[in-house]
């Protein structure tokens, strides 16, 4: 009887299932590299809160704007509002998830399974295929969430010490803060964030212009009204400063476009707002130590005042131009030629507050903001963009010093960042 001896399989030579389990990983690998499109890592910084007494330790990286990677339509384009903080979790778990399926020199994948103690090669990578989905699948899900605010961004005066003077602290402000509304575009609109986000980021500077109209402040830019009102501005920044009670906020008052059907001053309509909560401002007309404004809204008043002082006192305003007044050092110069000659007025501001200037207790505001033209048309974005450009660069390229109240346009959380981290320095 003749036996027939079976050659065990070639080791070269895959199984059908096998095969199958490869080609299964390939298809999907392909369909995963289609999906998402990895950019450049964005760095970022931890900027923890700390208490007053706790000494800051040395940053190092720096998150900066970075636009969002474009992908194909088998994905929506996230949000523009969705944060740089946001983007970069999504670099980074893209990144493992590509890594996770490659196979180190000691036989171990990079998962942690050791696949040369006769384990099944195939279960092993499908176990691998299977967490990689679930990495991008978390990945996508927070890549789709909106804007979330910067924790660092929410506190980050509560990691400074108590007795910085304000005039010597570097802070993020927005210009026109309340003015999100335009009926053609270029001409009215100043922010993208709402002022609870642009809290939320960083910002604490807050550019105010209150029309007033039937004893009451609704917010306009020019004739533009943006159909919020002057009550649930304050509304929004003490229910942030509850939230945050070692945050301040410097909030500019300034009276815009015509009054209209009032039987009393603006001052006087500005007092009964007051009058409500009269101990969350400091309306000393001096300028404050950090630890005795926290949790309080500062008054940076640009209307004048027949009573008694109020606030910090910046109703002596020269229109476009730089100027001393009292406490204050200010570069408002908005109409300007192109983005090169307004940006000559703000960096050699910058200079003058890095270097102290002549006196060392001055409140340096900085208005990076200014109006563009298009074709003779005015158009802000078309000197915003370029404005905001050169400020990241040059604060990229600065030490750490004192730069001021940097008054923006369209800010958002990494103008702050790049602009509140120069305070990690002695006072």
């Amino acid at each position: 009887m003749r036996r027939t001896i079976r050659s065990p399989p070639s080791q070269g030579v895959s199984p059908p299932s096998s095969r199958i389990a490869l080609m299964a990983e390939g298809s999907l690998r392909s369909k995963t590299a289609s999906t998402v499109q990895v950019s450049s890592p964005v760095r970022m910084r931890d900027f923890s809160a700390r208490s007053p007494s706790t000494s800051f330790s040395a940053p190092t990286m720096t998150d900066l704007p970075a636009p969002v990677s474009p992908v194909t339509p088998t994905r929506p384009e996230p949000s523009s509002q969705t944060s740089s903080s946001t983007r970069a979790r999504l670099r980074i778990f893209s990144r493992v998830s590509m890594r996770m399926g490659k196979r180190g020199h000691d036989g171990k994948d990079l998962a942690g399974i050791n696949l040369s103690r006769g384990l099944d090669a195939n279960r092993c990578r499908l176990m691998v295929l299977a967490m990689k989905w679930l990495v991008l699948a978390c990945a996508l899900m927070v890549s789709g969430l909106s804007q979330a605010a910067d924790p660092a961004g929410r506190g980050w005066m509560g990691a400074l010490e108590g007795n910085w003077p304000i005039q010597h602290l570097s802070i993020p402000g927005s210009h026109d803060a309340g003015a999100l509304l335009e009926p053609l575009s270029g001409m009215a609109k100043c922010q993208n964030l709402t002022i609870s986000e642009q809290l939320a980021v960083g910002v604490r500077f807050l550019d105010i212009r209150c029309r007033h109209v039937g004893d009451t402040f609704v917010i306009h830019h020019g004739p533009i009204d943006q159909k919020l009102t002057y009550e649930s501005v304050l509304g929004t920044v003490t229910t942030f400063l509850k939230a945050n009670p070692r945050e301040c906020v410097i909030l500019s008052v300034k009276e815009e476009y015509q009054a209209e059907k009032n039987s009393r001053s603006f001052e006087q309509t500005f007092d009964s707002y007051l009058a409500k909560d009269a101990e969350r401002w400091w309306l000393k007309p001096e300028l404050p130590k950090l630890d005795q404004v926290r949790g309080k809204i500062v008054l940076f008043r640009r209307f004048p005042s027949t009573s008694q002082a109020k606030g910090i006192d910046a109703s002596n305003w020269p229109d476009n131009k730089t100027f001393s007044s009292g406490l204050l050092r200010v570069q408002d110069v908005y109409q300007s030629p192109n983005a090169d000659t307004k940006w000559w007025s703000v960096e050699s501001m910058l200079k003058e507050a890095r270097e102290g200037g002549p006196n060392p207790n001055t409140l340096f505001v900085n208005f990076t903001s200014a109006t563009g033209s298009r074709m003779g048309i005015p158009n802000i974005p078309s000197m915003s963009t370029p404005m905001n450009q050169k400020l990241t660069a040059y604060l990229m390229n600065q030490p750490k010093a004192r730069y001021g109240i940097l008054v923006v346009d369209f800010v958002n959380e990494g103008h702050c960042r790049l602009i509140y981290e120069t305070n990690l320095r002695k006072p």
